[in-house]
């Protein structure tokens, strides 16, 4: 209350100290708050942190105004129950009931009868979520080093402070967040790569990943595409002991029908394990005017095209007058591996001439100095495969396999 009989009402906050509070009283008091939330959790909450899942810790409140972040690192004192192994019979008789106390207080939201450590972190809020993470320290205690320091219970509470005030709080201080250690729940995570494959041929190397610790048996994970028609997956993919991450094989399915770019699901799962899931673009070769890659054949001595090429053609010898031939192909601007293709694979009639070209066009039997090589090209259905890599040198993912059927006649 001030002279004048006008009051006012105030609040404490911890200057980082076990020996008491400051407070800030004033007539006219702006009542400035802020927000707190740890791993998502609100003013109030519950929630626990691991050696992966580490406290995330945002604060957002009024631009340029200072809020002061106070955790808490808890413990229970006496680590152990001593009274048990007394001679003094009032002792024996008093340590079931400080067991009883102890077991109870083990079991609360915040299982603490003592702070080990505070670390205060006042930062300048600029109106947005702002993480602040990194400006904790979780694991270690300062100045201590005894077993389970980095697996202590903690608490978080938040203020705004005024700084030309010594610091001292400006409005409410947030409801605690309590966290306790608790091992990570056991996850199973999945990885597919490349993200997007043919329909024809393509595929893609999938891994999953367990996060548990206990190896020490193979591990089982079901595997289900939510298109069968669109992509294929095993059935089931196992994680060798000892060992925590397998792979398996996405496979594209050419349905030969005009249906987009679907994006059908892989989902894995396995017994007391959280799910998961991925989506990969499978790229629809029967869309019209965005091909895979574009083929023609040449003229390999004057390096003049003769013809395009598309899947199924049928092309007269007479065309080509004897001429010393080749194949090459282009990715065009309207693939879905458009700038990805590094090198290329051309195997004509499984095997009977192969060729690594790593420029493009890339030609069926390589080039000299900047012109083609050629050869002769049956006459006959032939069968050629370009393979589309992402690296040079046919290194890196397989891209996708493309077959061309050209038969000369």
């Amino acid at each position: 209350t001030f002279t004048d009989g006008t009051t006012a009402t105030g609040q404490l906050q911890g200057v980082d100290n076990q020996g008491g509070s400051q407070a800030l009283a004033s007539e006219d008091s702006p009542e400035t708050s802020v927000s707190l939330t740890v791993n998502g959790l609100s003013a109030g909450g519950l929630g626990s942190y691991n050696d992966v899942d580490k406290p995330i810790v945002v604060v957002n409140g009024p631009a340029s105004s200072t809020a002061r972040v106070v955790l808490t690192k808890g413990f229970i004192q006496p680590a152990t129950n001593e009274f048990f192994n007394s001679p003094d019979p009032d002792d024996q008789a008093y340590a079931p009931v400080l067991q009883a106390q102890l077991d109870a207080l083990a079991a609360s939201d915040f299982p603490a009868n003592n702070a080990v450590e505070f670390q205060t972190v006042d930062v300048v809020l600029t109106g947005d979520d702002q993480d602040i993470s990194e400006l904790f320290e979780f694991s270690d205690v300062a100045g201590f080093d005894f077993l389970g320091e980095d697996e202590l219970p903690l608490g978080f509470v938040a203020g705004i402070i005024a700084p030309s005030h010594d610091n001292l709080p400006l409005g409410p201080v947030t409801q605690p967040i309590y966290l306790q250690f608790g091992e990570p729940e056991p996850e199973l995570t999945l990885g597919v790569s490349p993200d997007g494959i043919l329909e024809n041929s393509g595929m893609a190397t999938a891994a999953v990943t367990s996060n548990t610790d206990d190896t020490s048996a193979d591990l089982t994970v079901s595997l289900l595409s939510t298109n069968m028609g669109e992509a294929t997956v095993p059935e089931t993919a196992i994680i060798p002991a000892e060992d925590s991450s397998a792979t398996f094989t996405v496979a594209g399915v050419n349905d030969v029908e005009a249906n987009g770019a679907p994006t059908p699901t892989t989902a894995i799962s396995s017994s007391g394990f959280i799910d998961t899931s991925v989506a990969i673009d499978v790229a629809d070769e029967e869309i019209a005017g965005t091909p895979v890659l574009k083929s023609w054949l040449y003229d390999a001595d004057t390096d003049i095209e003769i013809a395009p090429i598309e899947e199924g053609d049928t092309l007269s010898v007479s065309m080509f007058n004897n001429q010393n031939l080749t194949i090459a192909a282009t990715v065009p601007d309207t693939s879905p591996f458009f700038g990805q293709v590094e090198s290329m694979s051309l195997d004509l009639n499984n095997g009977q001439k192969t060729q690594t070209d790593n420029v493009e066009p890339y030609s069926l039997f390589g080039n000299k100095g900047g012109n083609f090589l050629g050869s002769e090209v049956p006459q006959r259905n032939n069968i050629i495969e370009f393979d589309l890599y992402s690296e040079n040198g046919l290194n890196g993912e397989l891209l996708g396999t493309v077959p061309i059927n050209l038969t000369l006649v």
